[in-house]
């Protein structure tokens, strides 16, 4: 069972959410995963998982990938993270007419 079939939907939607708003940056950015995760100090591993909503990272995690991805914080990673799952689950679930 992968990792992510165990959480909460709304968490699991948080997640996918993360992996867009990471991998969008980056890419516009023109960088490489190698190179935001030595921006971070983590391992690029950990930057593919992300982006693969594969990972559960920690606060502190959070908070390192924020400053590898030339954020302010942990709090505008994570707001951006939720507008991006947000705009997501939207855009799968249409309302009934």
């Amino acid at each position: 069972m992968r990792q992510s079939d165990t959480r909460p939907e709304s968490t699991e939607q948080f997640f996918v959410g993360l992996a867009a708003v990471a991998t969008m940056i980056r890419e516009r950015d023109g960088l490489s995963q190698r190179e935001v995760a030595r921006r971070a100090g983590v391992g690029r591993p950990l930057i593919s998982k992300v982006e693969r909503a594969r990972a559960n990272p920690t606060a502190m995690c959070l908070d390192k990938l924020a400053k590898g991805l030339g954020l302010a914080g942990v709090a505008e990673l994570v707001t951006l993270a939720d507008e991006s799952a947000s705009r997501l689950t939207a855009s799968i679930v249409r309302p009934s007419t």
